[in-house]
């Protein structure tokens, strides 16, 4: 009798303790500084269009954005070209994956690209936006065929 006395102590006392580890006290839980992961979502890296990475592509420029612009392919096949504002320029037979830097001529002007793509044609609308929203510098086509901004 006294040992079952002591082994039913020993088994609450231990239930207890046990509790205690694997549901932790809301004191200890408001204690303990939880930690974050934060993930990108999955809609923030899709592509805005696609190609066929198979087929060659043609990059068509439109320069809406009111300055001129320098362009250029980062793959150092050709030097950067310049692109007066209002004028249209044309890339042919671009392979995937590619990387094209748009910058103004200009300081201070920050752009935008509009950018669809058809028949492995990518077409890029170049627009100027307030000084005060980030712009951007880049886009690329990757492997698979998916166009991202940058």
């Amino acid at each position: 009798m006294k040992w079952s006395f002591l082994a039913a102590i020993a088994l609450t006392l231990s239930t207890g303790f046990l509790a205690e580890a694997f549901h932790p006290s809301e004191s200890a839980a408001q204690t303990a500084e939880p930690t974050r992961i934060i993930l990108a979502q999955a809609s923030d890296w899709e592509p805005i269009a696609r190609i066929d990475p198979d087929r060659p592509v043609q990059i068509r420029l439109v320069n809406r954005a009111g300055v001129p612009v320098e362009y250029g392919l980062t793959d150092n096949d050709a030097a950067p070209r310049q692109l007066a504002s209002g004028a249209t320029a044309s890339i042919s037979q671009v392979s995937a994956p590619a990387y094209m830097l748009i910058n103004p001529m200009t300081t201070s002007v920050n752009l935008s690209y509009d950018i669809t793509a058809s028949n492995n044609v990518v077409n890029v609308e170049i627009r100027q936006i307030d000084n005060d929203l980030p712009g951007y510098s880049t886009f690329n086509i990757d492997w698979g065929g998916g166009i991202y901004v940058y």
